[in-house]
């Protein structure tokens, strides 16, 4: 499983959406290694679907021909969910990011992609400020039961 740590601090998440995705085997070997990076990544819409740019999965070592890197992947969703999401990225602010990758219990490679509009400096404080509260509050209640 891979997950992008970071989109809880940096976005405001409105709605969450499983995909599936169009891979190489390749790809599929080095994911399953629990190699590859979603941090950075994006989503676009276009005519033919969901696009997904940025997405790192290395190299297989073990293979004769490859994959690239860094190339566009496509993602697979439902044509209602697509024009749905086309509508909503056409507010502005908005954009899409993957959020975690996995491999379901049908051994498919599964991607929960977030609806989410970027966060101020005022916020990210905010979050820090409530995630610190958060962790007084366990570290009282374990001394508390010790």
């Amino acid at each position: 499983m891979l997950l992008n740590r970071k989109i809880q601090y940096n976005y405001h998440i409105h709605k969450t959406l499983e995909v599936g995705m169009v891979l190489k085997g390749t790809e599929v070997r080095t994911l399953r290694m629990r190699k590859g990076s979603i941090v950075g990544a994006y989503i676009v819409v276009r005519s033919e679907g969901l696009l997904l740019m940025n997405m790192d999965i290395p190299i297989y070592t073990h293979a004769i021909v490859n994959h690239e890197p860094r190339a566009v992947r496509t993602l697979l969703a439902h044509k209602k969910e697509i024009r749905f999401l086309r509508g909503k990225l056409q507010e502005k602010g908005l954009t899409l990011i993957p959020k975690s990758l996995y491999f379901n219990k049908f051994g498919l490679v599964k991607m929960e992609i977030a609806l989410c509009s970027g966060k101020n400096q005022f916020d990210k404080r905010q979050s820090i400020k409530k995630r610190e509260i958060e962790r007084e509050k366990m570290s009282w209640r374990k001394s508390v039961m010790i």
